[in-house]
């Protein structure tokens, strides 16, 4: 049987991290065993073994599966964690190699071809930045507006001074927006510059000061490259009825390098709805609205086939 591995509180050791509780408990109520990890240990004090010091050793004769489910790690803490785990005999079900690319939406976009809006990757780590080579790439644009991000994040709560560019062409408006993501990066980006391809998605509320409406979306899991809960991303009550036909991401789902990995879409003004980002499924926390106990049901169920 496969073990779910949640973070354990901070301050007890024995309890799970609070904003994890209500999906450990859906968890053991959908028949899972669980066991807990120290997220402090492995990403703050990068210390893996004593992160995970509380499992019991598996020899090899009888080697066991688990899927970690907390905080976001970078590549780096996720490939650690992995080791320090199979140093123990439990083996987690997504490699190393398949958390980066459901974590980087530079690897998988030439795979989603059409299934997501025209991107390019700028390659940089932020410190130096030719905009030169810059302007030249974004030409396919055809000076329409883009969005910024890298392989971590877009900050849409800063969405005019660090996300969207009104014109592609505008080199002052790529120059500042873009400094301003790099600002709020730290000075450095994960994976490059990311220029997305602006869509006016489908709108669940009106724009407030600063901010854009927000899109209509959803987020599909998917396990074993076969849906297995449809999920409304911002937990809003008046949302339409409107569920994405998911048979056109089948195929890219299917083909994933990941077992487990979460997939958010959003529908064009046109009703069609396209990829607007990838995420590990061991951390995506579920929308609040979502019955957790139905989707660890059906995780389970998928898995164990």
């Amino acid at each position: 049987m496969i073990r779910l591995l949640f973070c354990q509180d901070p301050q007890h050791d024995d309890a799970p991290d609070s904003a994890w509780i209500h999906e450990v408990e859906a968890a053991q109520a959908a028949g899972w065993p669980v066991s807990l990890i120290s997220y402090e240990a492995l990403a703050e004090q990068d210390n893996p073994p004593r992160a995970v010091r509380a499992l019991p050793v598996h020899h090899a004769a009888a080697e066991s599966w688990a899927i970690y489910r907390g905080w976001p790690l970078s590549q780096r803490h996720y490939a650690r964690l992995y080791d320090a785990l199979l140093s123990r005999g439990v083996r987690l079900l997504t490699a190393p190699s398949a958390y980066d690319y459901s974590r980087c939406l530079s690897e998988a976009l030439p795979d989603l071809g059409h299934l997501t809006p025209r991107s390019v990757v700028f390659q940089t780590d932020g410190r130096q930045v030719n905009y030169e080579t810059l302007m030249a790439l974004l030409l396919p644009f055809n000076g329409g507006p883009v969005i910024v991000r890298d392989d971590e994040r877009a900050f849409k709560r800063d969405w005019y001074e660090a996300c969207y560019i009104p014109s592609s062409s505008n080199r002052e408006a790529v120059e500042a927006v873009t400094q301003r993501f790099i600002a709020l990066r730290g000075g450095s980006v994960t994976g490059g510059l990311i220029y997305r391809e602006y869509v006016d998605f489908r709108h669940l509320n009106a724009a407030t000061p600063g901010r854009p409406p927000l899109a209509l979306e959803y987020r599909l899991a998917y396990a074993d490259g076969q849906l297995i809960a449809t999920l409304c991303y911002w937990d809003a009550p008046d949302a339409p009825p409107d569920l994405p036909d998911a048979e056109q991401f089948r195929a890219f789902a299917a083909a994933a390098p990941s077992p487990f990995f979460m997939m958010d879409v959003a529908q064009r003004q046109d009703g069609t709805w396209q990829v607007i980002d990838l995420e590990d499924g061991q951390v995506s926390m579920l929308p609040r609205a979502a019955d957790a106990r139905a989707f660890y049901v059906a995780l389970r169920e998928r898995l164990s086939s």
